[in-house]
């Protein structure tokens, strides 16, 4: 932006580690939700700072407080709005004020009375969020607000909802709704944000923005608390409420979720059908849910019933927009008569036992970092209890040159309508969007629900070099067991890994993550990720895999031999 380049380096926490390290106090004071440094030509003027990371009640709680002293302190009730996380804040720059846009993990940086111009700039895909809560933010800017900002340092966090894009609650016009003003935080005792929550309803009027639709002071009565939970958990179209505990002095100590519980529910089942997902496991997934729904049975009927009408009901354009209008597609539901919801569920039902579900396993990782081992165990491990697995990779058919991936997509074409095949275990490195997306392609004219779940295989650090160095250490050890590796020297072998596997790397985008996904650390022992395998595994499917831990000196025992049978191959050549 004329005259200076600026740099925005937006900081978060990688997919598979999230969980774990928000909660480490530390962790979750350095890097809150929205963390965005800005520089001006290589210089830092500004950072952002969201709303730390909370959960339910219980989670990410720090260590100086506990659950049981929360009835001490006051509780304020704000209503959970239902769209994108949005981030809005400002700077001065030589004399120049500058506004920041942004959505949880993307920011930008414009000029406040040059917004339209600058805005154009934004121009690749990953902009399209951050871009959209910017608008809805610009819809009605102030220059109140903006002086605000660039004086105090402070974000204002809220929530873009969108009449084009909408999760679960309805909304009948595009808006953004602020529940917070947060800044930097130097220990874990100071308040999570730097208005009280109550105040904040004030300032976001003087300044002519919106708040959220409620917000409820509670003092430390039990009863009034109560109260208030069942209130949000039974109210139509919500998605529950963002509790603050306010201390003695004011400060907010600590912020939770209260969700309501048709939401609960409903999001469960979104999650499902993201997944194109059996009846049979929406069941399972609606059996487990952590809350208690006073009408649950109902819903549950009504869930499968929904399920069945959309996959029975609506054509391929409708589907490809669905989930942005899931409320306006429920409430069409909602006035269908039942005689269709039962033709429907029938015809669903006779869908699922005829043409069956195929369960695919795409594993994601470099060469030596042990996707066939994986792959062996597992198919093994299947297969010992009783289902059929059948395992894939473009290293079966190497000798056959440049024609090997042809080879490699004409037999998952023949065995994906397999009807005997229960799981397609596909070990290729998938390790970009293009390679993936040519299997996607294949899989597409599949006649069965196919169900994608991914299993990523790096070590226990984020950095993609870290594993492309411990699989360049163990392929030199395999030597000649390696199928398309063998009698390389290192120095090849390492350009190939860091040349075009390491380069080429590409993690999961928005839409595959979607789908169910696992992360294995590689650098741990075999019987520790194959165990951890199995665990999540039966998480996500109905099955067991009784006893596999009792097989598993069985199992490796089977795959050494095949270790040993291509060892001998190699060396005739």
């Amino acid at each position: 932006i004329d005259p200076v380049s600026f740099i925005t380096t937006d900081v978060k926490f990688s997919r598979f580690k999230e969980d774990a390290l928000y909660n480490n106090d530390q962790l979750r004071l350095l890097i809150p939700r929205g963390l965005c440094f800005i520089f001006a030509n290589n210089s830092w003027v500004y950072t952002l700072y969201g709303h730390p990371k909370f959960g339910n009640f219980g989670d990410y709680i720090y260590s100086h407080l506990t659950t049981n002293n929360m009835s001490e302190y006051q509780k304020i009730f704000k209503t959970k709005e239902n769209g994108e996380c949005a981030h809005w804040g400002a700077f001065v720059h030589n004399d120049i004020t500058y506004e920041v846009y942004g959505s949880k993990n993307v920011h930008m940086v414009v000029r406040h009375t040059y917004y339209d111009e600058d805005i154009r700039t934004y121009t690749d895909k990953r902009y399209t969020y951050a871009i959209k809560m910017a608008d809805l933010i610009n819809a009605k800017p102030t220059d109140t607000a903006v002086r605000y900002l660039a004086t105090t340092g402070y974000a204002f966090c809220g929530e873009g909802c969108s009449t084009d894009s909408q999760h679960l609650v309805k909304y009948e016009a595009s808006k953004i709704m602020f529940f917070a003003v947060t800044g930097q935080r130097n220990s874990i005792t100071d308040s999570i944000v730097k208005v009280n929550p109550y105040e904040l309803c004030e300032l976001i009027i003087s300044l002519g923005l919106k708040n959220v639709k409620e917000t409820i002071l509670v003092n430390t009565d039990k009863d009034e608390t109560k109260l208030q939970e069942e209130y949000f958990e039974q109210c139509d179209n919500s998605e529950g409420a963002v509790v603050n505990c306010i201390d003695g002095t004011g400060n907010t100590v600590y912020v939770y979720k209260h969700k309501n519980y048709d939401y609960v529910l409903m999001r469960a089942l979104r999650e499902q059908m993201r997944k194109h997902a059996t009846t049979k496991k929406i069941i399972n997934r609606l059996d487990n849910l952590h809350i208690i729904h006073p009408d649950f049975e109902n819903k549950k009927q009504q869930s499968i019933e929904f399920n069945a009408w959309v996959n029975r009901t609506l054509n391929k354009t409708d589907r490809e927009t669905f989930f942005e209008r899931w409320p306006d597609w429920f409430i069409t539901f909602c006035n269908t008569s039942q005689s269709v919801k039962d033709e429907c569920l029938r015809a669903h039902e006779e869908y699922e036992r005829t043409v069956g579900t195929l369960n695919v396993i795409m594993l994601m990782g470099i060469p030596g970092s042990g996707k066939s081992f994986i792959s062996r165990a597992l198919v093994h491990i299947l297969n010992m209890n009783g289902k059929t697995a059948i395992h894939l990779e473009q290293d079966m058919f190497f000798k056959q040159g440049k024609g090997a991936n042809k080879s490699y997509q004409n037999a998952i074409k023949k065995n994906m309508n397999n009807a005997s095949c229960d799981y397609l275990i596909l070990a290729k490195s998938n390790h970009n969007t293009q390679v993936r997306n040519s299997t996607y392609a294949t899989l597409d004219k599949c006649e069965r629900n196919v169900i994608i779940t991914y299993i990523e295989l790096s070590t226990n650090s984020a950095n993609i070099h870290d594993t492309g160095e411990l699989c360049v250490e163990r392929i030199m050890r395999r030597g000649l067991a390696h199928t398309s590796l063998f009698g390389l020297d290192e120095d090849k072998i390492r350009s190939i890994i860091f040349g075009v596997f390491v380069k080429q790397w590409e993690p999961l985008t928005e839409k595959e993550q979607e789908s169910d996904a696992i992360h294995l650390e590689i650098n741990k022992s075999k019987e520790e990720i194959i165990i951890s395998l199995c665990s999540k595994l039966s998480d996500l499917y109905l099955e067991k895999f009784s006893d596999f831990q009792i097989d598993l000196h069985h199992v490796f025992s089977l795959i050494n031999n095949d270790d040993n049978q291509m060892i001998q191959t190699n060396q005739k050549h």
